[in-house]
C-alpha cells in the first residue's frame, strides 16, 4: 500500500490502478486475437476444393530449407484478390518458385493473374509431452497454374 494523501486509510488509488492495468491487458489480448482472426483466410472456407482465378502483387523472393537440407526459392504474393468477386481473400501467401512463375518472368511490384486450388491445412504448435495442442485449421492456395504477368 502506498501512502496516498487523497484516500487514507485505504488507498483507493492502488485499487483503481490495478483495475486499469487489468482492463488494458484484456484489451490488448482482444486486439491480438482479432488481428490473428484477420490473418486466417476464413473467406476461403466455402471454396475448398475449387480451382479459382486470382490476381496478386509479386512482392519479393525468399528462401526456405527443404526436408533434404537444401534451399528452395519461394516468392511472396500480397493483396490476393478473387477475380470473380473482386474481394481480397488474403493479405499474403508464399508459393514455391515453380517453372510456371519462372516462365512468366515476374519482377518485384508486378501484378499477376493465376489459377489455384483452395485447400485446408493445419497450423499451430503441438507438444504431446506437455499436452499442448494449439492446432487450428486454415486455408491455402495450392498448385498455381496459368500464371500471367499483367504489367511488364
Amino acid at each position: 500500500m502506498s501512502n496516498c494523501f487523497l484516500c487514507e486509510p485505504w488507498c483507493l488509488c492502488d485499487f483503481v490502478a490495478f483495475f486499469v492495468r487489468l482492463f488494458a491487458l484484456q484489451f490488448v489480448c482482444t486486439l491480438k486475437k482479432s488481428f490473428f482472426d484477420l490473418r486466417m483466410r476464413k473467406n476461403l472456407a466455402d471454396k475448398v476444393g475449387l480451382r479459382k482465378k486470382f490476381r496478386a502483387v509479386f512482392t519479393r523472393f525468399g528462401k526456405k530449407v527443404n526436408y533434404n537440407g537444401y534451399t528452395d526459392t519461394t516468392l511472396l504474393l500480397t493483396n490476393i484478390v478473387d477475380i470473380e468477386t473482386n474481394r481480397v481473400v488474403t493479405d499474403h501467401h508464399w508459393f514455391a518458385y515453380t517453372k510456371g512463375f519462372e516462365k512468366a518472368s515476374i519482377k518485384e511490384g508486378m501484378t499477376i493473374e493465376f489459377e489455384a486450388r483452395v485447400k485446408v491445412y493445419k497450423k499451430g504448435y503441438v507438444n504431446k509431452a506437455l499436452a499442448i495442442n494449439n492446432r487450428k485449421e486454415d486455408y491455402k492456395l495450392s498448385h498455381p497454374t496459368n500464371i500471367v504477368a499483367l504489367n511488364q
